[in-house]
């Protein structure tokens, strides 16, 4: 396991090289990445904003890994106050039914789930046709999540 000090000083440094200016990790943002290293997890991203005072919509960011599961941290938003609202584009080659991070009561579907063919998969993007196989239907659907950062215990994980 990562020492969380260790890891924290890290980070430090590499966003200083970054050219960040005066990087702080505040304290609640450290008690929440010790939890994730307790919890074994190896690979960490970080995504650096500014907040303002005026509500934004952030761009999408894509990362691919190979995964048994459907994947949204959601701990790390802790470390932060206010107000969210998620939505989640789900496509998988069938629908999901074991939640054993973020109870599914929490997941808010606004629409019925969409077959959509590896056809049209591939004449919309070939790159994700391929990463499911090509299966010959998968299922999209759109997955919504509300709530106070502060009351976000788990992650989002499906099965």
């Amino acid at each position: 396991m990562l020492d969380p000090q260790g890891f924290i000083r890290w980070v430090n440094d590499y966003l200083k090289r970054a050219g960040v200016d005066n990087p702080t990790i505040s304290a609640p943002m450290r008690g929440v990445i010790a939890e994730y290293l307790l919890d074994d997890y190896k690979w960490f991203v970080f995504d650096v904003v500014d907040l303002g005072t005026e509500p934004v919509t952030n761009d999408a960011i894509q990362y691919r890994f190979a995964s048994d599961c459907v994947y949204y941290p959601l701990r790390i938003t802790r470390a932060e106050e206010g107000d969210t609202s998620i939505t989640l584009l789900i496509l998988t080659p069938r629908l999901l039914s074991r939640f054993p991070g973020l109870p599914v009561s929490r997941v808010h579907l606004p629409h019925e789930p969409v077959t959509v063919t590896s056809d049209e998969l591939r004449d919309l993007n070939e790159d994700m046709d391929n990463l499911l196989g090509h299966a010959p239907n998968t299922k999209l659907r759109i997955w919504q999540i509300r709530g106070k950062l502060s009351e976000f215990e788990d992650d989002l994980i499906a099965k």
